[in-house]
């Protein structure tokens, strides 16, 4: 027998969550359907933990100031970036437990299946169909990832899963100088890894004003290696992988992707 719903919302993120919010307001009979991890992409791997990375790289580079007030010794500051990337999970592990939390109080509304469209009012969750008045779909995004360069997956990281990474490496690559790039570029370089940045124009971060972007561009080159163009991945090398932007070569030892991300709505 199907199970009728007056709206059925695929995808637990943020999205879906402030929809189910809605929602309640209007009718009990609802459903929420997700199958994979829960906790939000802000809460996992996006604005939350990037901020906590973000103030550990702030503090260390405050060292840099310590002599205009008369502190000394700051050359002996050290850091063991392990234990900054185990802290900042830590942190993330609290944001998505606070997320899990706040479902408890509607848990019996949610649906842990993988749901995929019948028609315009019926989902096939597997075992079991349902159909619902209205389906919002909230499914998220997936982060860019050039098809020509997953022939190099050992080399890249993505944002889903670099605060997964129990140590930073020396020398990385940022592709991509959007928000996320520039807030996790300049970041990597204050912890003390050498970054190259290749981004295509000099709207850094989004930044539309010629001037700002000039004074953008400028600040943000002093603390890492910033080129204009095109990347392109020529292959390993001895020592990590081979980047060239405008004839330029640099070997990293990660290439960071920050290119943007791509709704998540083929497999529905």
């Amino acid at each position: 027998m199907t199970k009728e719903y007056d709206v059925a919302i695929i995808g637990a993120g943020t999205a879906g969550l402030t929809a189910r919010s809605q929602v309640a307001r209007r009718t009990d009979n609802y459903v929420v359907i997700d199958h994979g991890i829960l906790g939000t992409t802000c809460a996992r791997i996006g604005c939350m933990p990037s901020k906590a990375l973000i103030e550990v790289a702030n503090t260390y580079h405050r060292r840099l100031q310590f002599d205009p007030f008369g502190i000394t010794g700051a050359e002996n500051v050290g850091i063991d970036r392990k234990a900054v990337m185990r802290h900042v999970r830590e942190l993330r592990d609290y944001f998505t437990s606070s997320v899990r939390n706040g479902m408890k109080d509607w848990e019996s509304h949610l649906i842990r299946k993988r749901a995929r469209f019948v028609d315009a009012n019926t989902l096939d969750l597997g075992d079991e169909t349902i159909r619902a008045k209205k389906i919002i779909i909230a499914t998220g995004s997936k982060p860019v990832v050039p098809e020509a360069w997953k022939a190099y997956s050992d080399y890249l990281i993505d944002t889903d899963v670099f605060f997964e990474l129990t140590d930073l490496p020396s020398r990385i690559s940022v592709i991509g100088l959007g928000m996320v790039g520039i807030e996790l570029g300049q970041a990597l370089a204050r912890l003390g890894v050498d970054v190259i940045a290749i981004t295509l124009d000099k709207a850094i971060g989004g930044l539309t004003d010629p001037a700002i972007q000039e004074y953008a561009f400028d600040s943000f080159a002093k603390e890492m290696t910033i080129r204009l163009g095109t990347a392109e991945i020529i292959g390993k090398e001895k020592g990590g992988l081979k980047i060239v932007c405008n004839d330029e070569s640099f070997i990293v030892d990660k290439v960071l992707l920050t290119m943007g991300r791509r709704p998540v709505v083929n497999d529905l």
